[in-house]
C-alpha cells in the first residue's frame, strides 16, 4: 500500500502521525511525506530576512526525521510560512494533485480543518479538493490528524471540531516518534509545552486510554470507500492488487523493476535507519520494502534477512528468487545470535560477515560472499555498528548486482561454535573488577536497548560511555 502524509510545516507530520508512519513503514508499506510550507520564515520581521542556512538546516532535519520514521521519501515545497492564505488555493491544490498523480496513494493523511493555524486550514481544504473521489482515482480514504499546539489551541471555537473515531496503536513506535521529533531541535520545546516529549507521550497515552490501547494516535475519518479487490484493481491504475502466489515466482525479466523485501524484526534496531538510507539510494526501478515481521513478506525477487530475530521457513523463502541472510561470522563457525558481539568480548579485533542463502536449517545455506571488518580495539558501540552496517549494505549491493553470475559455495566444516541469544543480564558489570578487564563489555552494549549496569549497595546503576573526541568520518 502507498500512503501519503500531507503537512503544512516541517514537524507537523511527526506531531500528527509520526507513530503511524513508523508503524506503516514497519509493516512494509511505502509512506511518502509532502511538506507544503517552508517553515520558520514567519518568525522574522519579513520573509526575505530569513537566513537561507536556517531554512536548509530545517529541510535537512525534515529528511532525517523521515528516515528515522522509515518513510520512503519526503517532498519539500516552499509555500510562505503562516501565509498560505496569501497564495491562491488552486496553487496549493495543484501541488498536492501532482504528488497524488505521481505516487498513487491509497490512503492520505492530512491536517485537520479546525486547527488554529491558518496554514493547516488551507492544507485541509486543498487536500479535500485534490482527493475528491473521481472514477479511476486511487485514493480510498482520507484521514485528518491533530497537531499538538494547534488543534487543541483552537479551543473548539472553529469548525469543524476535531472528533476522532479512528485510533492507531503506536505503543511499539511511540519512542521512534519522540526521536523523530527531537531531530527538530528548533521546533521541539521543553515541558510543559505541547511539543515536549513528555506531553507527546501523554497525548498518546490519553488516546490510548480512550481506545483501550497503551498508546495511540487519533484520526478523524474524512471519507473512506470500501470496494472489493477486483473492482479496485481495475479502477485504480498503479495501485497494488492482491495476488495469490503458488510456488516460486517467475524469473525476473531483464530491465524490469526489482522487488526487494528486507526483514529486520525490530524497528528500534540501529540498522533500521541504515536500511532506510540504503532503500532511498535504490533507483526508481527497484521497489524496496522494510518489514519488521516475516509474515508480511509476500514474494518478489530478493528477500534479505538482517538482524531478523526469527527463523524464516521454506513457505516464505520459496516466494522469492533469492532469499539471503547476512550474518557477522565466518560461517560455518559462529552460528547463532549476535556473533560479532561475542567475538569482540572474546578479544577479537576482526570478524567476518557472510552473505548466504537462507535455509530451514539455521545459518547453513551456501555462501555468496564474505567480507572482513577490521577493528582497532577502541571503537565504541556506534562506531562498531558503522563499520558493520557499511559492510552489510555493500553485501546487499553485491547481491543485487551479481545475482545472475554468483556461484554459491557450500559451507565446509561442522561449525562447532554456536552463540546463544544475548539477554539483558549479559550487560551486567562486576564492580569488583577493573574497567580495563570489562572495557569490551562497555563498548559493545547497546546503550539504549541493553545498557550496561551494575548493582552496588542496594541500588542499580546504568553506565554509559562516550569518547571525549569521537571519531569522525563515514
Amino acid at each position: 500500500m502507498n500512503a501519503l502524509v500531507i503537512a503544512a510545516h516541517p514537524d507537523d507530520e511527526v506531531l500528527g502521525c509520526g507513530g503511524t508512519i513508523a508503524r506503516l513503514a514497519g509493516a512494509g508499506h511505502d509512506v511518502y511525506i509532502l511538506i507544503l510550507g517552508e517553515g520558520i520564515t514567519s518568525r522574522y520581521d519579513c520573509r526575505e530576512a530569513a537566513d537561507p542556512a536556517d531554512l536548509e538546516a530545517l529541510r535537512e532535519k525534515c529528511r532525517a526525521s523521515a528516515r528515522r520514521l522509515g518513510a520512503r521519501d519526503v517532498f519539500l515545497e516552499s509555500l510562505p510560512d503562516n501565509r498560505f492564505d496569501t497564495v491562491p488555493l488552486l496553487d496549493v491544490i495543484k501541488k498536492i494533485e501532482k504528488r497524488i498523480e505521481q505516487l498513487k496513494p491509497e490512503v492520505v493523511y492530512t491536517q485537520h480543518g479546525g486547527d488554529l493555524n491558518i496554514d493547516h486550514v488551507t492544507t485541509f481544504r486543498a487536500t479535500l479538493t485534490a482527493t475528491r473521489p473521481m472514477p479511476g482515482g486511487c485514493v480510498r480514504a482520507v484521514y485528518a490528524y491533530e497537531v499538538a499546539s494547534s488543534t487543541e489551541w483552537a479551543f473548539q471555537q472553529f469548525e469543524p471540531v476535531f472528533h476522532p473515531q479512528v485510533f492507531v496503536d503506536i505503543s511499539g513506535t511511540l519512542e521512534r516518534k519522540i526521536e523523530a521529533m527531537n531531530l527538530y531541535e528548533s521546533e521541539a520545546r521543553p515541558y510543559p509545552h505541547p511539543r515536549s516529549a513528555e506531553i507527546l507521550r501523554a497525548i498518546a497515552q490519553r488516546w490510548g486510554s480512550v481506545s483501550g490501547l497503551p498508546a495511540a494516535e487519533a484520526f478523524e475519518c474524512v471519507w473512506s470507500i470500501e470496494q472489493d479487490a477486483s473492482a479496485q484493481a481495475s479502477a485504480c491504475t498503479g495501485c497494488a492488487a492482491a495476488a495469490a502466489q503458488n510456488g516460486p515466482p517467475a524469473p525476473h525479466a531483464a530491465g524490469a523493476g526489482l522487488k526487494v523485501d528486507v526483514v529486520c524484526a525490530n524497528c528500534e534496531h540501529p540498522v533500521w535507519v541504515w536500511l532506510g538510507d540504503w532503500r532511498a539510494r535504490q533507483g526508481a526501478g527497484c521497489s524496496v520494502r522494510l518489514l519488521n515481521c516475516a509474515a508480511y513478506a509476500d514474494g518478489g525477487d530478493f528477500l534479505f534477512l538482517i538482524s531478523c530475530g526469527e527463523i524464516v521457513r521454506t513457505p516464505i523463502l520459496s516466494k522469492y528468487r533469492h532469499a539471503l541472510v547476512i550474518h557477522a561470522s565466518d560461517l560455518p563457525e559462529g552460528r547463532g545470535w549476535s556473533p560479532h558481539i561475542w567475538q569482540i568480548l572474546a578479544g577479537r579485533t576482526r570478524f567476518t560477515v557472510s552473505l548466504f542463502e537462507a535455509a530451514d536449517k539455521l545459518d547453513a545455506g551456501p555462501i555468496w560472499k564474505k567480507e572482513v571488518v577490521e577493528l582497532e580495539g577502541h571503537e565504541l558501540y556506534d562506531e562498531i555498528n558503522r563499520k558493520l552496517f557499511d559492510v552489510e549494505l555493500r553485501l546487499m549491493d553485491y547481491a543485487l548486482a551479481h545475482a545472475d553470475t554468483v556461484k554459491p559455495q557450500p559451507q565446509e566444516g561442522t561449525g562447532m561454535q554456536y552463540y546463544r541469544k544475548r539477554k539483558p543480564e549479559d550487560s551486567r558489570l562486576d564492580p569488583g573488577k577493573s574497567l580495563a578487564d570489562q572495557f569490551d563489555l562497555l563498548r559493545v552494549a547497546d546503550p539504549h536497548r541493553f545498557p550496561v549496569f551494575f548493582d552496588f549497595r542496594g541500588q542499580r546503576y546504568i553506565v554509559q560511555i562516550r569518547k571525549d573526541k569521537p571519531e569522525t568520518g563515514a
